[in-house]
């Protein structure tokens, strides 16, 4: 859970953009709009976010539009924590398609 990865209790969290480090929370936000505007889409997307210690957890996660299901009715985050494997370069943010 997000929650956990950012040493935050379990619960609602800020809004995820507010957690986006600077210089990753313009195209995190092109890419939500993205995800956003289509049914069903999907997008994959590495960035940094800050833990509750103030550092930075460098992030990957896919992005999937399950707004139509009635079940669900939102944007899924299927998140994972790549601080340990990052290589410095951890601000970029890749587009998988």
């Amino acid at each position: 859970a997000l929650p956990r990865l950012l040493g935050m209790p379990e619960g609602p969290l800020p809004p995820l953009l507010s957690l986006a480090h600077p210089d990753d929370a313009p195209a995190l936000e092109r890419l939500f709009a993205e995800v956003a505007a289509r049914p069903g889409a999907s997008r994959f997307l590495r960035y940094r976010a800050r833990h509750a210690s103030g550092a930075y957890r460098v992030l990957e996660s896919i992005a999937t539009n399950l707004q139509a299901n009635p079940s669900i009715g939102g944007i899924v985050l299927n998140t994972r924590n790549l601080t340990a494997q990052a290589d410095g370069r951890g601000g970029d943010i890749l587009d998988g398609g």
